[in-house]
């Protein structure tokens, strides 16, 4: 239960931003016993508990208290406290299967008003709803049409405001007052007969008998921790009681839930099913590790040499979290996935040294990364894991490429335990990538492009790995055949394209159209490469037409004598570093050319 104490010592270190909302998040650390709840209706009432005035909210969030069942309610019959629906609060009268709600209803917020924990907002609402005239006010003031579906209108939950005889109007939702008020109502209520063991903390405390849902989104139900199934295997075969299997505080399980709920709505990361968190306990907003969106600087500041990007990287990181030591608290990472609507599970979790994290995720990005082109202008970044993982096992779809989210789930978190465990890039995925950029026909040209860079930045990856860093600038000298036969690739594609007219540069090169089966028998396809490039050298200029003759004629000459016997056979994947360094060979003289003449 490592990570329930972090989520405890979280809601610790930021009490003080308790039923605050913060600039820059979208969900504020709720109370203890408080859930956020969209609302539909408000309705204004005097400090005697009469009606004022209604009004129509647009699902507008709001802190309510709850009680403990009725926080993890799904069915049956649990009443919150103060803020309730419809179905609780109004429909009895008109309806009487809403009867047994109300009277719940009646009861939790009158038990409330009648402690010794009781709060003027209280109070006047128990007066009000005991009127029984609710419905009939929201009649009134046209706030529900008098033609409305019941079975519509009964979801609609109401919060309440006190409008007071010096002028003022207070908000049940955001009166700081009243949470404390709710907060020691609730522990009043705790005796010494509903204490045990607290497997979080250790401690002999009052202990819940239902823990919080809605952890991922508030109007899912799905829970983390249940040990109040008694019909089914949550703990039957083991033990014969829940309590027997699993106890823990009600505070513990509120404070943990509170903060957990809190950080995954400002700091998730959602990849199809799967939910990815990270925080550190006195500062949650961390670096995430699957979209590390590096800020483009101005373009004379592109890095343009591995040196410079890694150099970019780790200042973007250590900004980030510039308030932060390696000394203070490590790191919290965890992963999320919903088998049923009912369950969820933690599918990863582990803690890191702050400095540990931040050296991960800079190798990770630093290594896993190549050229691309930004705004007309070459750069080195690295591609997100999320496009590494589509491009490996989805497909073409119109303009996009992309996978299912089942597929993209599973296969994301492995990447997401190589950047975070520090492990050698998944295998299969390279392999995956590979094979994909064989059907070159398959795709656009800004997809392929886009899927050899991907692909290059991985093999960039797996090669520092292997401890054979790759050069990332073209190398005359480099014998490797398949690298070989990549430049080869590369020569004929540019030879054909030299040669086209200004109304043919939209057609498909026979480089590109034999790809594949270059790939597969590189010295067969090359001899029909060499034919069908005839035509194409009689349309450029002496000059040019030498310089390509000349430069293959290099290229051969490197082929190594014990090569010879298998030169058919199937190209490994440097065919695609040499392809595409010959390329970048070929733009980077064109670019140098042009400003030589400017």
């Amino acid at each position: 239960m490592s990570w329930f104490r972090k989520c405890i010592k979280t809601y610790d270190d930021h009490i003080h931003l308790v039923g605050k909302k913060i600039e820059g998040m979208d969900f504020p650390l709720t109370p203890l016993f408080f859930i956020s709840q969209k609302i539909q209706i408000e309705i204004t009432i005097s400090e005697s508990g009469e009606f004022v005035s209604a009004r129509l909210l647009d699902d507008e969030s709001s802190l309510i208290p709850v009680t403990e069942k009725s926080g993890s309610r799904s069915s049956g019959i649990a009443a919150h406290p103060l803020c309730d629906n419809l179905g609780y609060i109004a429909l009895h009268r008109i309806d009487p299967a809403y009867q047994e709600k109300f009277e719940d209803y009646k009861r939790e917020i009158g038990a409330w008003a009648d402690s010794d924990h009781t709060h003027p907002i209280v109070q006047a609402v128990y007066r009000y709803i005991s009127s029984q005239s609710v419905y009939e006010n929201l009649l009134s003031c046209g706030v529900i049409a008098k033609d409305a579906d019941v079975k519509k209108t009964e979801k609609f939950f109401v919060r309440f405001s006190v409008a007071y005889e010096d002028g003022t109007i207070e908000n049940c939702t955001t009166c700081r007052e009243l949470f404390d008020a709710y907060e020691a109502y609730v522990s009043s209520q705790m005796t010494d007969a509903d204490c045990s063991l607290c497997y979080v903390t250790g401690e002999v405390l009052p202990i819940a008998t239902n823990h919080p849902k809605g952890i991922l989104n508030l109007a899912y139900g799905a829970k983390l921790v249940s040990t109040n199934d008694n019909t089914n295997y949550t703990y039957r075969g083991r033990f014969s009681a829940g309590e027997e299997a699993l106890t823990i505080g009600a505070v513990a399980t509120q404070k943990a839930h509170n903060a957990l709920r809190w950080v995954l709505a400002n700091q998730r990361y959602v990849c199809g099913n799967r939910v990815f968190v990270v925080w550190n306990t006195e500062r949650i907003d961390m670096p995430k590790p699957l979209c590390l969106e590096v800020e483009d600087d101005e373009e004379e500041c592109f890095p343009t040499t591995k040196p410079e990007y890694v150099e970019k990287l780790r200042n973007f990181l250590v900004g980030k979290t510039a308030s932060l030591s390696p000394s203070d608290p490590g790191i919290q990472i965890m992963a999320f996935q919903s088998a049923t609507t009912g369950r969820l599970s933690v599918t990863y979790y582990n803690e890191l040294t702050y400095d540990r994290y931040i050296q991960r995720i800079a190798d990770w990005y630093g290594d896993c990364s190549w050229y691309t082109v930004r705004n007309k202008k070459e750069l080195i970044s690295s591609p997100m894991p999320i496009k590494i993982v589509k491009f490996a096992f989805g497909t073409q779809q119109g303009a996009f490429v992309d996978l299912k989210a089942d597929g993209l789930s599973d296969q994301i978190q492995t990447v997401f335990h190589s950047i975070i465990d520090g492990a050698n890039f998944p295998a299969h995925i390279r392999r995956a990538l590979f094979e994909k950029c064989t059907f070159r026909q398959a795709y656009s040209d800004v997809n392929y492009h886009e899927l050899l860079f991907i692909t290059c930045a991985v093999l960039n990856k797996y090669y520092k790995e292997t401890n054979k860093e790759i050069k990332m600038e073209l190398d005359n000298q480099e014998r490797n055949r398949s690298y070989l036969f990549g430049r080869i690739l590369a020569i004929a594609e540019r030879v054909e394209r030299s040669a086209y007219a200004q109304d043919e540069q939209g057609r498909e090169p026979s480089a590109v159209r034999l790809w594949s089966a270059f790939v597969q028998h590189p010295m067969t396809t090359w001899k029909n490469l060499e034919q069908a490039l005839i035509p194409y050298y009689q349309k450029l200029k002496p000059g040019s037409r030498a310089y390509y003759k000349n430069l293959i004629a290099e290229v051969v000459a490197l082929f190594r004598e014990e090569d010879m016997p298998n030169m058919n056979r199937q190209l490994d994947e440097m065919y695609l570093i040499g392809y595409y360094l010959q390329r970048r060979d070929f733009y980077q003289n064109k670019k140098q050319a042009i400003e030589e003449e400017e």
